[in-house]
């Protein structure tokens, strides 16, 4: 008898040290009921994740299993489904793009894997991606839900709860939009509604505010004053010109003796009267022309997501 029970504790001894040697290497699919909570990462920030604790699916959620994909970037299980909690950080290469597996991570990692841009310096909880103007910095526009019709790649705000929700659109019909995203369902995948651009709430309680989206390079500014052959201009000579997304622009002027060419990539060659960038306005006064001269001049706009081609030059002459 005695033997026995010493037989029976060994293998109580081994069977714990297997089980401990398995939950080790299963730590990055920890399963983890809808009930229970874990630990939060020692640098935990609010104001990097997203929550939404009225999501709760009455199922064992297994953390960092894959719920979907969109571009050869895979979205993972958060536990519990719209919780705060978080997993450790994640990674592109060395570029930190937030906590595992919040809505937010899944944008700026996808973000960064398809358009190599970093977005997370810009933004912090979801609702951020609304309530922040700093989209330009990182080549970003932003547009109120209604405002311009949805298009794939486009990542989807609401503001609504405690952190918002984030998004990313993978499909437009007439009458549906196709996300995926982390963190609020168990089905990443999935299609909301869509009535002209409107589009419909990711749940009753969570609307869509608006859309943003990779900012377009410049589009090329339409030459406004002088205009075409104006004929007798006195100094100083006003300039203007329109573009709807330029951040910056640059001016050149040359005396027709002095032309030597012009491209759209670079502008004129030769000897120029004025070639500057003038910062974000749509308008520039020269006050040094020469009397009794022929010039050319043409505008070049630029923001953060790349510059656009020089105007077709236009020809003014001053007055002897």
């Amino acid at each position: 008898m005695k033997k026995l029970q010493i037989m029976l504790a060994v293998s109580a001894v081994v069977l714990g040290t297997i089980f401990s040697a398995c939950k080790k290497e299963k730590i990055d699919h920890l399963v983890v009921s809808q009930n229970e909570t874990t630990d939060l990462d020692s640098d935990f920030n609010p104001g990097e994740i997203y929550g939404q604790p009225n999501v709760v699916e009455n199922r064992a959620c297994t953390v960092g299993a894959q719920s979907g994909s969109f571009n050869g970037v895979p979205a993972y299980m958060n536990c519990p489904i719209g919780s705060s909690n978080t997993y450790g950080d994640s990674y592109v290469g060395s570029v930190y793009v937030g906590k595992k597996w919040q809505c937010v991570e899944y944008v700026q990692r996808y973000y960064k894997i398809v358009y190599n841009l970093n977005i997370k310096p810009a933004f912090g909880n979801a609702n951020t991606y609304w309530t922040n103007n700093n989209h330009s910095s990182v080549g970003l526009q932003k547009f109120a839900n209604g405002s311009v019709a949805p298009q794939v790649g486009d990542i989807l705000v609401s503001t609504s709860g405690s952190f918002g929700h984030v998004a990313i659109v993978t499909g437009v019909t007439s009458s549906t939009v196709s996300i995926i995203d982390q963190n609020f369902s168990s089905t990443s995948q999935r299609n909301i509604t869509r009535s002209g651009n409107t589009i419909g709430n990711f749940s009753s309680g969570y609307s869509v505010a608006g859309l943003v989206r990779k900012m377009a390079p410049a589009t090329t500014p339409t030459l406004v004053l002088p205009a075409q052959n104006a004929t007798n201009l006195l100094a100083p000579i006003n300039f203007s010109w329109t573009c709807p997304n330029g951040t910056e622009y640059r001016i050149q002027i040359i005396e027709s003796t002095k032309f030597q060419g012009f491209s759209s990539l670079n502008g004129f060659s030769g000897t120029m009267a004025y070639n500057n960038n003038i910062g974000n306005i749509l308008s520039f006064i020269w006050t040094n022309p020469t009397k009794g001269k022929t010039y050319y001049w043409t505008v070049r706009a630029n923001n953060s997501a790349g510059q656009s081609q020089f105007a077709s030059y236009r020809t003014f002459t001053t007055k002897p």
